[in-house]
């Protein structure tokens, strides 16, 4: 479906798609971009919320439009955490639209403050920046839910414990690699690369197949730095990568930067490149 079709039901459809609902909702709507703020949100509130999420498993977020169903739940949702990258075009397209329509949700930017990277909207790769992420969701919950800002109080400090461990473990894993470079299809990993020393080389041109010529860039430096190992994720074609890793005579690992479980993804992440390091 279209966006100016989606946008004429959107507009027609979804003024009073809320009216009725809001006595009948047990617990308040919260809806958020991606997979892991679901998870940020539901380790903060429990059961406190419904949390809606945007971008389903395997959805490209430079690409991805809502559905219908979707834009119906969160014309109910009270509070919306969005990424806050300007790469997050849907983000960027439909609020606006979502406020028109839904004037009491609050939105909270989880990138405001934050030194952001202007082709990499990955915040969440990088735990100290899911730190700050965790500190401004636990923020709008609390104004969301006053009565229970004790709870979601005591539930981050217990997160911050856990994102400082993983922070640790990871900087002891890749300690011993500081300064190396590792290979990318999809430049998703340069928050993640900046917090542990190490350069990251992408295959992607600027969200774009390859050309040739940069294929053939992209392998010789990879042969200069003796990288055998070239990282994907499932949103993005495979055949290039598996390309690049034939002329490498290495493999291809796959990574899903948008997984739920953002820490297990992180440690896993983390214990990969390790591996490939000692190739």
């Amino acid at each position: 479906m279209s966006s100016r079709i989606l946008a004429f039901i959107l507009l027609a459809g979804l003024a009073g798609a809320g009216s009725g609902t809001a006595a009948a909702e047990e617990k308040p709507m919260v809806a958020v971009s991606i997979l892991p703020q679901a998870d940020l949100v539901e380790r903060l509130a429990g059961d406190l919320v419904a949390v809606e999420v945007m971008l389903p498993p395997g959805a490209n977020p430079h690409t991805f439009e809502p559905t219908l169903q979707q834009m119906r739940a969160v014309s109910r949702a009270r509070l919306y955490f969005k990424v806050g990258h300007s790469h997050f075009l849907f983000e960027r397209v439909w609020l606006n639209r979502l406020l028109e329509q839904n004037r009491r949700m609050t939105v909270v930017n989880c990138a405001e403050g934050l030194a952001l990277k202007p082709d990499d909207p990955h915040l969440w790769l990088s735990p100290p920046i899911v730190r700050e992420m965790a500190i401004r969701t636990a923020g709008g919950l609390q104004a969301l839910l006053p009565e229970h800002r004790q709870r979601i109080e005591a539930r981050l400090g217990k997160l911050l414990v856990e994102i400082d461990d993983l922070d640790r473990e990871i900087r002891e894993i890749l300690k011993p690699h500081k300064g190396r470079a590792f290979l990318v299809f999809h430049p998703a990993w340069g928050y993640f690369a900046d917090a542990y020393g190490l350069t990251q080389i992408a295959i992607e041109e600027e969200g774009k197949e390859p050309s040739a010529a940069m294929l053939a860039r992209r392998i010789d430096e990879a042969k200069e730095r003796g990288i055998q190992t070239v990282f994907t994720q499932t949103q993005t074609s495979q055949i290039a990568a598996r390309e690049v890793a034939d002329a490498l005579g290495g493999n291809v690992v796959p990574i899903d930067p948008l997984a739920r479980d953002w820490a297990a993804n992180l440690r896993r992440a983390a214990r990969a490149l390790e591996k490939s390091f000692r190739r």
